[in-house]
């Protein structure tokens, strides 16, 4: 005849707390980096970010998607408007050659080509980026580069 002690029966559930303890944790940390993913702010580096943001602004004309990419202290709706300025009446805009000229870190200096369409392409046209670190990199500045 076996005798059953309060030890020997906290022995038999440790198994199962540290299962269930194991499961609690897995999907809470499951549940935490889908959150970041889906509803944190994106990550992108520097080149990244400028063709987000001429996503947003020459493809998608979105406010909303571009209010992620631009500086705090500038107004999407304005980004779009003034990146557009520039930009001859319906022309549809492609863009090659993004890459980082300078990174320190905090501010970024990115160019990239850009062809406009209307109909025949234009010769591309070199743009400068300008980027800082705000939570992520952020567009600050875009304009064409007069030489």
């Amino acid at each position: 005849m076996s005798v059953s002690t309060p030890a020997a029966a906290r022995r038999s559930r440790a198994p199962l707390v540290f299962l269930l303890l194991s499961v609690v944790l897995a999907l809470g940390a499951g549940g935490y980096l889908y959150y970041q993913r889906t509803q944190g702010p994106a990550r992108f580096t520097p080149e990244e970010t400028v063709e987000e943001f001429l996503t947003s602004v020459f493809s998608v004309a979105d406010p909303q998607r571009t209010s992620a990419i631009v500086c705090d202290g500038w107004d999407p709706d304005e980004a779009i408007a003034e990146t557009n300025r520039v930009i001859a009446d319906g022309a549809r805009v492609v863009w090659s050659e993004v890459r980082v000229l300078s990174n320190d870190g905090q501010r970024a200096t990115v160019h990239a080509a850009l062809t406009m369409f209307l109909p025949r392409p234009s010769s591309p046209t070199q743009w400068r980026f300008g980027l800082v670190q705000e939570n992520g990199w952020k567009v600050c500045e875009a304009r064409p580069v007069v030489i």
